[in-house]
């Protein structure tokens, strides 16, 4: 059985369910500010006050807020990460998502280890498939015409837009890329391909756009040209590569899909980071965690 304590702080959907994986896998879990009520085997902490008990490894979400503050979205205040400093152990392992700087220089100067564990390569590829599954269900959801016979175009193709592209080629849609490269890699996997500097000569002809590019990259010269009909996925994270507000007032059926594991297959996702953390604690702490 295995001794570490992990405390899950904050987070959505998916912070439950890795919270859930993390204790079938042997880990003494408990949760603070994170919707895990249904499992009456996760020790629940209302404050940092409620416990005398420290952690060995404190469990963030996708920091998708400010510098230090921990998205609580089912629990009805904010959460300072500096509020978790009391409950780590000496030495302890601080694991979350999309750190930023502060936060990284603030604890790594308290002497704990802070790990990043969307820089893994293992979850950023997991987590493609929900993200392109995400996408074709907007799709069905926001166009009247059937994704099957339609014509998709794909801006950037590196490891979301490949698994998106075979996807909705899978469903039958004529799907199209655009990128920077000029190497022939989209067209050996069956797809039409263009470069970037070429958008304004194609984009009018795509019923659904889908850009994956984290850079501006879809403003008014091009949406000009967009029809009207069309919808617009942006897959990009903040502040993503659309110019929305050029967008809606064109009437621009337009949608800013953020988070998209977390919405639309949140216990898949739950269940790639829990891996995610077992394995970055297995190499951080190698096998010496039976400890009492």
């Amino acid at each position: 059985m295995c001794r570490y304590s992990i405390l899950a702080v904050g987070g959505d959907l998916r912070q439950a369910y890795a919270a859930n994986e993390l204790y079938k896998m042997g880990y003494n879990v408990y949760a603070y500010a994170t919707p895990c009520r249904t499992n009456e085997n996760i020790k629940i902490i209302n404050s940092p006050n409620d416990t005398d008990k420290k952690f060995d490894i404190i469990f963030l979400p996708m920091m998708m807020g400010q510098d230090m503050e921990i998205p609580t979205p089912f629990f009805p205040k904010v959460v300072d990460a500096k509020e978790l400093e009391p409950l780590a152990e000496k030495n302890a392992l601080i694991c979350g998502g999309m750190f930023k700087i502060p936060l990284i220089e603030h604890f790594s100067a308290l002497g704990f280890d802070v790990y990043d564990y969307f820089r893994r390569e293992e979850l950023i590829l997991k987590n493609c498939i929900p993200t392109a599954e995400g996408a074709l269900q907007i799709a069905l959801e926001r166009t009247p015409f059937t994704v099957r016979d339609s014509k998709v175009l794909i801006m950037g193709f590196g490891r979301v837009a490949k698994v998106t592209a075979m996807l909705f080629k899978a469903v039958g849609a004529d799907v199209s890329v655009c990128d920077r490269k000029n190497d022939s890699f989209a067209e050996i996997l069956g797809f039409e391909r263009f470069n970037i500097s070429e958008l304004s000569k194609h984009i009018q002809d795509f019923d659904i756009i889908i850009n994956t590019i984290p850079a501006p990259v879809l403003l008014p010269p091009q949406l000009i040209l967009v029809n009207c009909n069309s919808l617009i996925i942006d897959l990009a994270s903040k502040p993503g590569g659309v110019d929305f507000e050029f967008a809606k007032e064109r009437g621009i059926n337009t949608v800013h899909a953020l988070s998209i594991p977390g919405k639309t297959a949140p216990m898949t996702a739950g269940k790639y980071i829990a891996q995610t953390i077992h394995n970055i604690i297995l190499a951080k702490r190698g096998d010496k965690h039976d400890r009492p």
